[in-house]
């Protein structure tokens, strides 16, 4: 497999990892979780700390991520965890309390901790990504992409959702619910909105044990149908991460089109798996994005939008809806008055 396809595994580390088995499952009792004594805590924080001194991208931060995790356990700070999964809970809270990392984990056998409940509703069904293309009043394309999985999946899916909203007048891409995938995925969808062969995005990878790095290069490629003179809308929210929050990200700096929603997650690091022993798995990151415009990425800041749309709690309207009612207003084809154009901020009735 080569190194552009290993990419995808190392955004979407907990692809590998066993889920829960559902309810209706016919499970034997748990075992009660071993009880872990002052020798065993130690070793799996030094391992810990081990791994993030070897492996994580910010190299400057990793001493300062072991000397915290050493220095609690020394103090007796963690004499408490009396399981492994309870360890293992007391160092992610100190680790992310220095990286500030959205895809830093750490987790026993149960798997991952449970994300916060997300605020849009999950999408019902979606085909390589893409839940919905068609065109609105006013010859408006509407494309909701949850997702960017491998380029060999992803291309035939949306080539001819694409080529079906071709002669649009202008294109609203909804990643709200889009939580990621592969790099690939997300440059092929950018080269409908710009010129072919135009650099786009870079993930640089640390090699480990090393402070040496190398660079993964991703540029527009030429597609079925083109965009490129077509207003372009981009609604994110703040479940909006990773691959999701970089064609967001990619399309601000790139001044391709209009952002409209919320402020995203913040989570912009690829990682990798490293057992730690006794049951615990650590999802350390390995990469950075880096944008080729501004050098830098949205890890742990979000991608904030051109035009702040706030949530508010109604059972009357959408905030689908109202999203797309913000981007028509820019269009010229509404007159409701709930943007304010010169920076104001708009509110949006909840799912």
């Amino acid at each position: 497999m080569s190194r552009r396809r290993d990419v995808l595994m190392m955004l979407l580390p907990l692809m590998a990892i066993p889920m829960p088995q559902s309810a209706n499952a016919q499970t034997a009792p748990p075992s009660p979780a071993p009880i872990l004594d002052a020798a065993t805590r130690r070793e799996i924080v030094n391992t810990f700390a081990r791994e993030m001194r070897e492996r994580y991208i910010y190299s400057e931060r990793v001493d300062q991520v072991a000397a915290q995790v050493t220095a609690a356990l020394g103090a007796g700070k963690y004499d408490g965890a009396k399981t492994a999964t309870d360890l293992a809970r007391k160092l992610f809270i100190d680790a992310v309390a220095i990286t500030h990392d959205a895809h830093l984990e750490i987790f026993g056998p149960e798997g991952p901790h449970a994300p916060p409940a997300p605020q849009t509703k999950p999408p019902e069904s979606a085909e390589a990504g893409l839940t919905r293309a068609d065109k609105l009043a006013g010859g408006v394309g509407y494309i909701e992409v949850v997702g960017f999985p491998q380029l060999d999946s992803f291309k035939r899916v949306i080539n001819a959702a694409m080529s079906g909203l071709s002669g649009s007048r202008a294109l609203i891409i909804d990643v709200r619910r889009n939580h990621g995938g592969d790099p690939e995925s997300v440059a092929y969808l950018l080269s409908f909105l710009v010129p072919p062969d135009l650099p786009i995005s870079d993930i640089v990878f640390r090699t480990a044990k090393t402070n040496e790095t190398t660079r993964l290069s991703f540029r527009s490629v030429r597609t079925p149908v083109s965009f490129l003179r077509v207003p372009v809308y981009v609604l994110t929210s703040r479940d909006t991460f990773s691959g999701g929050e970089e064609f967001a990200y990619d399309i601000q700096a790139l001044k391709r089109g209009t952002l409209i929603g919320e402020t995203t997650g913040g989570g912009a690091n690829p990682a990798g798996l490293s057992d730690l022993g006794h049951g615990l798995t650590a999802v350390i990151p390995i990469g950075r994005a880096e944008n080729q415009i501004t050098k830098t990425n949205w890890d742990g800041v979000g991608v904030r939008p051109d035009v702040a749309v706030m949530r508010v709690k109604s059972k009357k309207r959408h905030h689908c809806c109202r999203l797309i009612l913000v981007s028509k207003l820019y269009l010229g084809l509404s007159r409701n008055p709930i943007v304010d154009r010169n920076g104001g901020t708009a509110t949006a009735d909840e799912d």
